[in-house]
């Protein structure tokens, strides 16, 4: 707690196109708010990239009490330009003891790990990057050919760019501390 006022833990979610996997996503929401509540005021900002199948009106029917706010793009306009527009969202309320997770729409990521994301933060990491690439690591919920382009991918983003110890660039699975992210 800093001046009296508990530290927040912000999850940002790009949607687009994502409706049928909305319930599941918000049962994953409760159950962080379980697992973080006790030490923060947990909040959810999903942006919606201009999908086409209801993902923003039905994401408003399922957000009562669950802390969740909602951003919406009028088009598309890419995972990137989702990401910007919750981190611009979030600055001016951002503290440094804050805590602020991403990830994908699609139920690709495992919840349950922001635990083990949280416990490696106390070693000192400002960024922790959830890889599936690493021991006991994996991909469930995505077919095989997305699978492959994203093993692909980073293999030749790495190269290319000489990085090393990093399993993974393209997840969006993360894990910011928030005096990280307004430096």
């Amino acid at each position: 707690m800093h001046n009296g006022v508990r530290p927040s833990f912000y999850l940002i979610v790009p949607l687009f196109n994502e409706a049928s996997n909305l319930e599941r996503l918000f049962g994953s929401f409760a159950d962080i708010g379980n697992d973080f509540s006790a030490d923060f005021d947990c909040r959810f900002i999903l942006v919606d990239d201009g999908s086409g199948d209801g993902t923003a009106e039905l994401a408003r029917k399922l957000a009562g009490g669950l802390g969740v706010e909602i951003l919406a793009h009028a088009v598309n306009r890419g995972p990137g330009r989702a990401f910007a527009t919750a981190f611009e969202h979030l600055a001016p309320v951002l503290k440094d003891e804050d805590w602020v997770a991403t990830m994908e729409g699609d139920n690709t990521s495992r919840v349950e790990l922001l635990r083990q994301m949280m416990t490696r933060s106390k070693e000192g990491y400002d960024v922790i990057l959830a890889s599936p690439y690493m021991y006991g690591g994996g991909i469930t919920n995505t077919q095989t050919y997305r699978w492959f382009m994203s093993y692909a991918a980073n293999i030749f983003v790495k190269e290319m760019l000489g990085i090393s110890g990093i399993m993974t660039m393209s997840s969006f699975f993360r894990l910011y501390r928030g005096s990280a992210l307004l430096r």
